[in-house]
């Protein structure tokens, strides 16, 4: 038991250091090349809309998970799609999160309030 302890205990130790290490090997690079201030990342319209996509996708899928599992739902079997095997509800997150955009537009022009 304390040998399994002591193994833990040394792995973890090891991970941290590890860590610890590349931490502040990133921060000289950062220091050396642009003083003391890190270079900013480019933010494009792309990475954005990419951001946004994938978090509206991944808060329906897990909205849709929870909704099955409070309601006792039997989980659909996954799809074949090509070579792949899908999750039906990812896809179904997905092509939400897709859609979504033209709902609300559609939702927009029907209400009177049109917004660009």
């Amino acid at each position: 038991m304390l040998l399994v302890f002591l193994f833990w205990l040394f792995m973890l130790s090891v991970i941290f250091l590890s860590l610890w290490l590349r931490g502040r090997k990133y921060k000289r690079f950062w220091r050396s090349s642009y003083g003391d201030s890190p270079m900013e990342p480019l933010v494009s319209p792309l990475s954005l809309a990419v951001g946004n996509l994938i978090s509206v996708a991944g808060g329906i899928y897990v909205s849709l998970e929870l909704l099955c599992e409070f309601l006792h739902l039997p989980k659909p079997s996954d799809v074949m799609f090509l070579e792949y095997t899908l999750d039906p509800i990812a896809l179904v997150s997905v092509w939400a999160a897709i859609l979504q955009p033209f709902v609300l537009k559609i939702a927009s022009l029907f209400s009177g309030k049109s917004k660009r």
